[in-house]
């Protein structure tokens, strides 16, 4: 072993040392402990480039992988001193495969990455791992073999993803260092109280979210913490898990960028983040909230806006000063009162406020010249459908179960329509050419009172029921 001559090359050392002092030969003394000592360095990486081979020699026979120089080798990235500062091990998979517990020599190692690999980690992983806390800042492993509990006591780092390992682990039981900005625990099976990653001052980026399984199979309970000591967290995103209780003050993290809370069991009121003037996403569906909607138009960089499936209830505030608005979504709530005009949104290329209480007449959205999707349906809407012509981008218009009346409008210049459902009103006249548009493939006119349609055979067509039929005919 390396480590077994280290000893007699310090007494060499220190006997030349001697006897260069006693010559006055500092400089030479010196210079040769330096040679001796970079020496032994890469003595260090390349013991853990020769285990891993073993390691790799059967299954990879590829001698790409450990050319003659391993600082070339696509798993690792070299200082200036051939020092291996960077291990990257992706889409390794190897039955039984362990790394090499010579990687605890690598003293110089700052980032290490497994991802998408079969590579096993296990418990004397983590105890290398622990010999590495004075140089190890960033460690990433997902969609990896976990066959232990993760463990990382004494290691300073700043960044770290685990997700996607289907790790089952109450979070109390983990030392996470006080020192990371970054953490990434999405897509595994964590439990416990949340309330550990405020005692990490520096925090920015937190994901404790489960995104295949999102309605079940996280575990993470208790209130939501308050996050205000940590003043530089960006990106909160706890979502689909079992978290209950209200949504704290965050008026203090004037850096938030983007908070996802959706898919809990939350309750009262949605607090102000009029203070929080960078939040650019904010999503909070599918939880038990009540009250208002707060007034959003300090957040001139809000872009993303989802509350759907709550109980909220009073009128829709007015987002006109919110011009980098592109996607609101208000749906299955209790909302009441008109529509306001989204005429300076002029970026909104989605809004869904279907499944409430509103009523009064459909606004203006001709300035809406990036409106892709209109999502009105199920409320007590009155008065005819607008015209829609400005809106060439438009691909789906749900205006169904309210009480429009009067005729279809022309929809010949809304090439990029494919769906459209007007069922469930009071609308009656003339079937407009509209309907031959190509990229028109569902229409719903159901439940209306008669149309009345000139086919090219010259047959009447009158009956609602009958249109979709024909759509499906005619532009195929």
């Amino acid at each position: 072993m390396i480590t077994d001559i280290y000893p007699k090359i310090m007494i060499s050392l220190i006997t030349v040392l001697v006897h260069n002092k006693m010559k006055g030969n500092y400089t030479i003394a010196i210079f040769i402990i330096s040679l001796a000592l970079s020496g032994f360095a890469i003595a260090d990486e390349t013991l853990f480039v020769n285990d891993l081979k073993r390691v790799f020699r059967e299954a990879l026979s590829n001698t790409d992988f450990f050319p003659d120089d391993y600082c070339d080798s696509k798993f690792f990235t070299c200082n200036d001193e051939k020092k291996i500062i960077t291990i990257k091990f992706k889409d390794i998979n190897l039955d039984g495969i362990h790394i090499p517990h010579s990687i605890s020599t690598l003293t110089d190692l700052v980032s290490l990455y497994i991802s998408n690999s079969t590579i096993i980690i296990d418990e004397h992983f983590m105890g290398d791992l622990y010999k590495l806390r004075n140089s190890l800042k960033r460690l990433e492993i997902t969609n990896t073999k976990f066959e232990t509990n993760l463990r990382l006591d004494g290691l300073n780092l700043i960044y770290l993803n685990l997700s996607c390992n289907n790790i089952s682990q109450n979070l109390d039981n983990i030392s996470f260092s006080k020192t990371l900005t970054h953490i990434d625990l999405s897509d595994n099976k964590f439990h416990g109280d949340i309330k550990i990653f405020n005692d990490i001052p520096d925090l920015e980026v937190l994901y404790v979210v489960n995104k295949k399984v999102r309605l079940s199979f996280n575990n993470l309970t208790g209130n939501i913490p308050s996050f205000s000591n940590n003043i530089n967290l960006a990106y909160l995103d706890l979502a689909s898990n079992i978290l209950s209780g209200i949504i704290p003050d965050f008026s203090n993290n004037y850096n938030l960028k983007e908070l996802d809370l959706a898919i809990n069991r939350l309750s009262g009121i949605i607090p102000d983040f009029s203070n929080n003037y960078n939040l650019k996403e904010l999503y909070l569906s599918f939880n038990n909230l009540t009250g208002n909607i707060p007034d959003f138009s300090n957040n001139i960089n809000l872009a993303y806006l989802d509350l759907a499936s709550n109980i909220l209830s009073g009128i829709i505030p007015d987002f006109s000063n919110n011009y980098n608005l592109k996607e609101l979504y208000l749906s299955f709530n209790n909302l009441t009162g008109n529509i306001p005009s989204f005429s300076n949104n002029i970026n909104l290329t989605h809004l869904d406020l279907s499944k409430n209480n509103l009523s009064g007449t459909i606004p203006d959205f001709s300035k809406n010249y990036n409106l892709m999707g209109l999502y009105l349906s199920s409320n007590n809407l009155t008065g005819n459908i607008p015209d829609f012509s400005n809106n060439i981008n438009l691909t789906h218009l749900y205006l169904s179960d309210n009480k429009l009346s009067g005729n279809i409008p022309d929809f010949s210049r809304n090439h990029a329509l494919t769906k459209l459902n007007i069922s469930y009103n009071k609308l009656s006249g003339n079937l407009p050419s509209f309907i031959n548009n190509r990229a028109l493939y569902l229409l719903h006119l159901s439940k209306n009172y008669d149309f009345t349609y000139n086919c090219p055979g010259g047959k009447d067509i009158i009956s609602p029921e009958q249109i979709t039929n024909l759509i499906s005919w005619y532009t195929q």
